[in-house]
């Protein structure tokens, strides 16, 4: 009840430890995990490479679907770097492909004019993944405050 609102009824159960569940509620929550696993993964593309964005929307302009793109974004930015992404977007842009297959033929072609081996992809652990997450800067005028006022004593 929300105030004088019904929002869920369940059958009531009288047994001691059953669980009761309302199947139409746990298929919505599972459609809400997927979507929330989708927008972290977009988030965290988005803030690493800027492009992105664009080339998503381009992307689902034309039917295609953002979550296997942007699996495939984020397996090329594991692979080649934040900026290589970044640049090699920019031109799939450019040529009016937005798909993952032209970034990374960009990749491949920047990586072969500076004559650079191909990228080895590295294997972790889900436990090393979690702990090498991007963080954002911070501005560390703070720090200098507290070293000044260190002096000031």
């Amino acid at each position: 009840m929300d105030g004088l609102a019904v929002i869920a009824s369940h059958p009531r159960s009288y047994d001691r430890g059953v669980q009761i569940e309302e199947p139409a509620h746990l298929e919505r929550l599972v459609a809400e995990k997927r979507e929330a696993r989708q927008h972290r993964d977009t988030d965290r593309l988005a803030q690493a490479v800027p492009a992105s964005r664009r080339l998503l929307a381009e992307a689902a302009e034309r039917g295609q679907r953002p979550r296997a793109i942007t699996r495939e974004l984020l397996d090329l930015l594991e692979r080649y770097g934040a900026d290589e992404v970044q640049a090699a977007i920019e031109v799939a842009l450019e040529r009016g492909v937005p798909h993952p297959n032209a970034v990374r033929l960009a990749l491949e072609q920047r990586r072969d004019a500076r004559q650079l081996p191909p990228p080895i992809a590295v294997s972790l652990s889900p436990t090393a993944q979690q702990r090498d997450v991007p963080v954002r800067p911070h501005d560390l005028d703070g720090y200098d405050q507290l070293v000044e006022g260190e002096h000031d004593r």
